[in-house]
C-alpha cells in the first residue's frame, strides 16, 4: 500500500535560497527512512513556498519519520527561514492516503 502526503515550507521573505539548501541536505536521510518510497520536491513562485509530495508505506511510517524530525530538534533549525516555523510545516501537512481508481 502506498501513502501520500504533501508537506509545505513557506519561505520567509529572502530566505528562498536557504531553504532549498536545508530541503537539499535534508532529503536523502528522508528517502533513506523506513518507509519511505519516493519524495518530490517542487517550487510555487507565487507563493514563495517548496512543496514535497512523499509517497510513504503507511501514514504510521510517516508519523514515526515526523516524530523523528521533531525530536531532532528541526524546528530551531527551520526558524529563521520558515514562515511560522515548523509548527506551521506539521499543523499543514495534508494527509492524501491512498490513490484513488478514479
Amino acid at each position: 500500500m502506498k501513502y501520500l502526503v504533501c508537506v509545505d515550507f513557506k519561505c520567509k521573505e529572502g530566505a528562498t535560497d536557504a531553504v532549498g539548501e536545508m530541503l537539499r541536505a535534508a532529503l536523502p536521510g528522508t528517502r533513506d527512512y523506513d518507509g519511505c518510497q519516493n519524495v518530490d520536491v517542487y517550487f510555487d513562485e507565487t507563493s514563495n513556498t517548496y512543496s514535497a509530495l512523499e509517497v510513504w508505506d503507511s501514514a504510521e511510517h510517516y508519523k514515526a519519520y515526523l516524530n523523528y524530525r521533531t525530536e531532532s530538534g528541526i524546528a530551531d533549525a527551520v526558524a529563521p527561514v520558515l514562515e511560522g516555523g515548523w509548527d506551521a510545516v506539521v499543523a499543514n501537512v495534508k494527509w492524501l492516503g491512498d490513490k484513488t481508481d478514479i
